[in-house]
């Protein structure tokens, strides 16, 4: 896990993740979602590390991912997966109530 928002520039946020994809991980993540950690999940955080490490690689989003549409633009950036508290209000404004099941 890199915390990305806490890497003050775009040179060394992707020299820290071409050491990170060299070490062979099989997963990267932009934050560990804490408020105390790298921020936000963003598209542009997103896009970066699926752009600098191997196709063997699958990212993933974490910290604030807490709506539909901002999820469909974190998978759109090239997330594999995401860590959100949100899961069940993300489902429901989408899908509609559990009373419809």
């Amino acid at each position: 896990m890199l915390e990305l928002g806490l890497i003050p520039t775009l040179e060394e946020k992707i020299k820290a993740i071409k050491i990170f994809d060299n070490a062979g991980f099989v997963w990267i993540k932009n934050s560990s979602g804490s408020p105390f950690g790298g921020g936000d999940a963003t598209p542009e955080n997103i896009k970066l590390l699926f752009d600098n490490v191997r196709s063997e690689c699958k990212v993933k989003a974490s910290g604030k991912v807490n709506s539909y549409e901002k999820m469909v633009a974190l998978f759109d950036a090239g997330a594999q997966l995401t860590g959100t508290s949100s899961g069940l209000d993300i489902i429901m404004k989408k899908a509609g109530s559990s009373s419809n099941y």
